[in-house]
């Protein structure tokens, strides 16, 4: 967990659809890959900002060798973390990380 980077991006606690969707697709990401395969400099290091995820979705390539259920779920995530604010990024990674509790 990373409070810190949480608390960088100003520790928001957004819990929206969109971003408890976010929250589960991170989630997908992680059962495949302790580290966040393909997407790890996002969802692991907490690079959020558009740039970042621009680069993972055409650049990063598959650099950890994930089978195509890894990559779809790496997709699905970068592309949902890619439509929100930076607000709603931050909110969503704290969500899976336990940093905010999910609204029931």
């Amino acid at each position: 967990m990373c409070y810190g980077c949480w608390d960088t991006y100003g520790s928001p606690k957004l819990q929206t659809p969109d971003v408890l969707k976010a929250a589960k697709l991170i989630g997908e990401v992680y059962e495949h890959s302790a580290v966040g395969g393909n997407a790890h400099i996002v969802l692991d290091d907490w690079n959020l900002e558009k740039h970042h995820i621009d680069w993972c979705l055409s650049e990063a390539g598959n650099f950890h060798e994930a089978g195509p259920e890894q990559l779809k779920a790496e997709k699905d995530c970068l592309q949902a973390l890619q439509a929100m604010s930076l607000r709603k990024r931050a909110s969503a990674l704290a969500l899976h990380e336990g940093l905010i509790g999910a609204r029931a």
